[in-house]
């Protein structure tokens, strides 16, 4: 009776985070920009560090070219069209990449990057009705909050599911204790 919701429970606090890669669905995707109620995905590769890999946010070097692809999702977004800069967070005077919108018939945009250095950048993806999304870019850089924000949320995780195992060692503990002790005054 107390196990299966027990267990239950249990699983669901011990789930991992939804990754954005990890065959989640589009809706819940940390990649997907929206621009009014348009959605583009971004995606970010790195071939001569690892041939294949797919980023979004966090971009592991700095070293050679970075291939930016917006999947334009929305048809309506295809015809109105599409625009892509890049620039530091820091400093958005400086533009490393400009590609103004146009009509994205085959429904992707492509731009290649060289980030200078380590830190935060941002990608501004535009329309043509301008409309405008932003997504933060960590190139070589470690967010330590994050970090730290994920390890604490894991760590209260690990307090939850422990406590609830010593309250059902409890309580299995005394049902055992009690059946034992109904069963000597026989």
């Amino acid at each position: 009776m107390f196990t299966r919701p027990l267990l239950l429970f249990m699983f669901t606090i011990m789930m991992t985070d939804v990754s954005a890669h990890g065959g989640a669905e589009i809706e819940v995707d940390e990649c997907v920009m929206t621009l009014g109620s348009e959605r583009v995905h971004f995606s970010a590769y790195q071939p001569e560090i690892e041939e294949g890999a797919e980023y979004c946010r966090d971009i592991p070097s700095v070293g050679g070219k970075t291939i930016i692809v917006l999947d334009v999702i929305e048809k309506t977004l295809r015809e109105i069209g599409v625009g892509l800069k890049i620039y530091p967070q820091e400093n958005p005077e400086i533009i490393l990449i400009s590609v103004e919108p146009k009509k994205v018939s085959q429904g992707v945009v492509e731009a290649i990057v060289n980030f200078p250095e380590s830190g935060r950048y941002i990608a501004e993806v535009t329309g043509r009705d301008n409309s405008k999304a932003r997504m933060l870019l960590n190139v070589e850089f470690t967010d330590w909050g994050g970090i730290i924000v994920g390890i604490l949320y894991d760590l209260i995780r690990l307090l939850i599911v422990g406590y609830l195992l010593f309250r059902f060692y409890k309580y299995i503990r005394g049902k055992m204790t009690k059946q034992n002790g109904e069963s000597k005054s026989f």
